[in-house]
């Protein structure tokens, strides 16, 4: 699938909920969608992937998500995307929780989707400055 594919794929699969901002648009090569509440709040989902093979959820405070799937077809991707979306969705209700881990003590989003319990760890750079103690 190419960029300008799965930008359409996005733009199909733009939630429609009161108080949700969605864009979707191209940066860097990549086909991506920003959600953010309305009222300006500091929290924010993206989605994006370049169009096969990599698919990312970011969350605000650094937190991602990645499903590496080189060989997806069409549908699949857009169930992949649509999955990645409604994690980004509940992440925005509120349906998360924070927790730290044992070892590292590093920070770890739990996000609730039905009866999901999805663990979104820190970016691997967020999670190597945080042990080397650089922000």
């Amino acid at each position: 699938m190419s960029v300008d594919e799965a930008l359409a794929v996005l733009e199909s699969l733009r939630p429609e909920r009161k108080g949700l901002r969605s864009v979707v648009e191209e940066r860097n090569g990549l086909a991506g969608m920003v959600l953010e509440h309305h009222e300006g709040a500091e929290r924010w989902a993206a989605v994006s992937t370049p169009g096969t093979g990599w698919f990312t959820l970011q969350l605000d405070g650094g937190f991602m998500y990645d499903i590496v799937d080189e060989d997806a077809s069409s549908e699949e991707i857009r169930e992949i995307l649509q999955h990645l979306i409604a994690i980004g969705q509940a992440y925005l209700e509120g349906k998360s929780e924070l927790t730290t881990s044992r070892f590292l003590k590093a920070p770890t989003r739990i996000v609730q989707l039905g009866d999901q319990r999805i663990r979104i760890h820190l970016s691997l750079d967020k999670l190597w400055r945080r042990i080397w103690g650089r922000s």
